[in-house]
């Protein structure tokens, strides 16, 4: 599905649910989301959960936001974040990010 510069699939397997978007961003912003998506995946889950909880406190969509959703999708699905970037021959630049649901009780406990 297309929505705006940017698109949503929703992928299935037998095992799992692979959400997939593609959003247009600010070339600049790159470093700050392979930045925020590594750390994510480094973080244990529990510190994950209190660095939420700090950020919701001190909220500014501005420059909170998008961190905060990050977090979010590795706190529910319990998979590292895929993500990349792909630059256009017109100089427009997508971010792609990718979270991986399990279809069993793991994925689910924690809602």
């Amino acid at each position: 599905t297309f929505i705006g510069k940017g698109n949503v699939h929703i992928l299935e397997t037998t095992n799992e649910f692979k959400c997939i978007t593609i959003n247009k961003i600010q070339k600049e912003h790159a470093a700050i989301l392979t930045r925020n998506c590594t750390e994510i995946n480094a973080t244990p889950i529990e510190a994950l959960r209190v660095k939420k909880r700090d950020l919701y406190k001190s909220a500014n969509m501005q420059d909170t936001g998008a961190h905060i959703g990050l977090i979010m999708i590795y706190i529910y699905s319990l998979n590292p974040i895929e993500f990349e970037f792909i630059e256009k021959e017109d100089g427009e630049t997508y971010f792609k990010i990718a979270a991986t649901l399990s279809k069993n009780e793991k994925s689910l406990k924690d809602y």
